[in-house]
């Protein structure tokens, strides 16, 4: 019988497993760093506005962190299956297709209860023992701040489907505008800039869910 591959690849080498993990890691590396840096500007941006607004701004991220992490769990669970249905097959795109689009599904029907969660999350920290008055203002961005929720997992989605084509460096692109629009953002709604009214923490909702 005649041989397929004459020419088989060559073994694999420690050496070679390491360069190709270092290569597929560092962006992924980078691109937490970029998504920290994005929640970085947000503090220092409404740390501005008094320490009334940075308190009630850190216990909705709390909240809303909560949810954020427990849908990324759900949706992160792709990438394992769409590595090993690429590792069996080079070209399996009607499988990793599924593999995506089941978890695009899993990340909507996970938002939609999270985010009638996030709507009432002034009665969640009332109930938690928060001051009422830091829960009012705490509803109000949250009320902004949640539709990043749908957003932000499917880019978990997307960005584990793109780093197990080995394309990296896509979402860290993608984190490093995110941080300048973000930013941008902030300084716009914030503070009515262009003509705008001053939105104060409820502009830094719209911006964060916008980048």
């Amino acid at each position: 019988m005649q041989d397929d591959h004459p020419f088989p690849d060559p073994p694999r080498t420690w050496r070679r497993e390491l360069a190709e993990t270092f290569a597929l890691a560092w962006p992924l590396v980078l691109t937490q760093l970029a998504q920290t840096a994005t929640y970085s500007t947000d503090v220092i941006m409404i740390g501005r506005l008094g320490a009334t607004e940075l308190a009630a701004s850190a216990l909705a991220v709390n909240l809303y962190s909560v949810l954020m992490f427990t849908g990324m769990g759900l949706v992160t669970a792709a990438a394992p299956l769409v590595a090993a249905e690429l590792g069996a097959r080079r070209h399996s795109v009607r499988e990793v297709r599924r593999t995506v689009r089941m978890a695009l599904w899993a990340a909507f029907f996970f938002t939609v209860p999270a985010m009638a969660a996030l709507w009432h999350s002034e009665a969640i920290l009332l109930v938690l023992g928060q001051d009422p008055d830091l829960s009012r203002l705490s509803a109000e961005f949250m009320r902004a701040l949640q539709w990043a929720l749908f957003p932000a997992l499917v880019l978990v989605v997307l960005r584990n489907f793109i780093a197990a084509l080995g394309l990296a460096w896509i979402p860290l692109v993608v984190s490093l505008a995110g941080i300048v629009i973000n930013l941008f953002g902030n300084w716009v709604l914030i503070y009515g800039k262009f003509g705008l009214p001053a939105l104060g923490l409820l502009g830094c909702g719209f911006a964060s869910a916008i980048s």
